[in-house]
């Protein structure tokens, strides 16, 4: 399989260049933001960002859209 750094470039590869990524993961480091950003992801979320209340709330939002 691939990697998410590479399935990002691969998309951005394609004609599917109109689809916003969104990178979520639980690096934090600076060499993790900009690779994900020099592969091609529009946004970077860390597991500390996932843990606030805003963010917790977006995903519910975002599954209950796609679950009804």
């Amino acid at each position: 399989g691939i990697g998410g750094y590479e399935f990002i470039q691969a998309l951005r590869q394609q004609q599917l260049r109109h689809i916003y990524i969104i990178v979520v993961t639980f690096l934090a480091d600076k060499e993790s933001i900009v690779k994900a950003f020099s592969c091609g992801a529009d946004d970077f979320l860390t597991k500390l960002d996932l843990e606030s209340g805003y963010f917790k709330r977006l995903l519910e939002l975002f599954f209950q859209l796609f679950h009804d």
